[in-house]
């Protein structure tokens, strides 16, 4: 949650709520049914990383937990009811956390694990490639490059026309004076649409009469204030280095290898980092692909199948999968299931991000080679 005056949050600054360490709980215990209940290799060679930033390790660290918690008891079932009720795309009432005021206040800005723990969040990936990691500086020319475009007018004339349909309420809700709601650009709003979109989520009671529409385009807000502050280009290396240890591992491990840059490919590893990963991760492997906003809590997963039905041990399937829906890559499309073969899938993404060439990716974040050179993805 990021800080801002007038809000019904009591946590720190740039810190969860309980509602969400609470998600990222659950998604840990999701994981541990998934791939850790029946292996042994995962809870020794899972690797996290995460951005350095607060409200990232603490999302780590809530997930973990729900990973470590462990069950000695029988798994639960849903009755049948249950499970008609939650593939049947109705909304489910959302959870509410017990004493989550109380929490929120003694949370403050003491809720990062200090100390010995049982499985550490780094912010760099051990043994990774040059300077690895899922925060966006790893790669310095599209980091740099966001920043600039992020405060800058120029890029975002396309989307004046937003504020004049929500800034009334905007100021209804954070008490803001006639000045700023008169004066509010997007870039402006941009800070209040994130709020609103939490206060929705966390089930606080509105100041302001919102419509489903202006909603609507408090979601549009949210998602374009994600992928604006990039360039093509810029997104282009931002996804190519976020996903480059990952892809390294697959690759390495479709051929037979147990070993990806001289360390051991983890059973698992976990990145936690921010909604503009997601965005841009969705955005830019698949261009067509049509979506309003990211939930709290989102996850793409890209799992590595051995398919039983080929004789060689090493005929690697991939499964690419976004907040539990299985989704498919360019010509992967073709193959019926959910699964995609190894050397198809990386073939797709070659299309639309660097993989498998450490060098040129290195020149290319470092600005040592011109972008006309190298672009990759036609838009």
């Amino acid at each position: 949650m990021v800080h801002m005056d007038n809000t019904p949050f009591t946590v720190g600054t740039q810190m969860l709520t309980p509602s969400g360490m609470r998600q990222r709980y659950l998604l840990g215990r999701y994981n541990y049914y998934m791939y850790a209940r029946n292996s042994s290799e995962f809870l020794a060679s899972m690797q996290v990383s995460s951005t350095d930033v607060y409200r990232t390790m603490q999302s780590g660290y809530s997930e973990l937990q729900g990973v470590l918690a462990g069950n000695t008891k029988a798994q639960d079932y849903l009755k049948l009811s249950q499970a008609q009720a939650s593939s049947s795309m109705k909304k489910l009432p959302p959870f509410t956390i017990r004493r989550a005021q109380n929490i929120s206040e003694s949370l403050g800005q003491q809720a990062i694990v200090d100390g010995f723990v049982a499985k550490p969040i780094y912010d760099y990936i051990e043994g990774g490639h040059w300077n690895d990691g899922p925060a966006p500086y790893t790669c310095l020319v599209a980091d740099n490059d966001h920043v600039k475009r992020n405060d800058d007018p120029q890029y975002y004339t396309d989307l004046e026309w937003i504020p004049p349909l929500v800034k009334d309420n905007y100021g209804i809700e954070f008490d803001l004076s006639s000045e700023v709601v008169q004066n509010m650009d997007y870039l402006n709003s941009t800070h209040y649409a994130d709020a609103i979109f939490a206060i929705k989520f966390e089930g606080f009671n509105f100041k302001a009469n919102w419509t489903e529409g202006q909603l609507d385009i408090v979601n549009t807000t949210n998602k374009d204030n994600l992928i604006y502050p990039y360039s093509n280009y810029d997104r282009e290396l931002l996804i190519s280095k976020l996903l480059e240890q990952p892809l390294y591992e697959i690759i390495d491990l479709a051929a037979g290898h147990k070993e990806s840059n001289n360390e051991t490919i983890p059973y698992y590893r976990l990145y936690s980092a921010h909604d503009t990963q997601i965005a841009n991760i969705l955005t830019q492997l698949m261009p067509d692909y049509n979506y309003t906003y990211i939930p709290f809590a989102s996850n793409i997963y890209i799992e590595v199948h051995q398919d039983p039905r080929f004789d060689d041990p090493f005929d690697y399937q991939i499964r690419f999968v976004y907040n539990g829906k299985p989704m498919k890559i360019g010509a992967c499309a073709d193959f019926e299931g959910d699964l995609c073969p190894e050397k198809l899938f990386i073939s797709e993404l070659k299309k639309y991000i660097i993989v498998g060439d450490d060098k040129k990716l290195y020149d290319l974040c470092d600005n040592n080679v011109p972008p006309e050179q190298t672009f990759l993805t036609a838009w």
